[in-house]
């Protein structure tokens, strides 16, 4: 039988064990962190049904304001003012075309 040319390096998997012990911790420390955020996003679900059962009106004005302040932040910046758009708000108003000219002239 044939020796692998690829032979482990004297220290390297005791190395290689303790990285994969680290990883295995750390998926474990993720996957509690996130079963205890979905319980925090569950009972704070509850709570906000709750007082919206309780408040409608309150719960349907706050709904309101917030859906208009994110329209209006969307629509802050929705799209640059064209070249256009700045030089009209440039000019000056112009009268209208009746109090240009004499009465007689029209």
């Amino acid at each position: 039988m044939q020796q692998s040319r690829f032979q482990p390096q004297p220290g390297k998997s005791e190395e290689t064990q303790g990285l994969y012990d680290t990883a295995a911790r750390a998926g474990e420390y993720a996957a509690e962190s996130a079963q205890a955020a979905g319980k925090e996003a569950s009972r704070l679900a509850g709570e906000v049904s709750a007082a919206a059962k309780e408040h409608p009106y309150a719960a349907l004005a706050i709904a309101a304001g917030l859906a208009f302040a994110v329209g209006a932040l969307w629509k802050m910046g929705s799209r640059p003012q064209s070249r256009f758009d700045a030089l009209v708000a440039r000019l000056p108003d112009v009268p209208n075309s009746s109090a240009l000219w004499p009465r007689g002239w029209r």
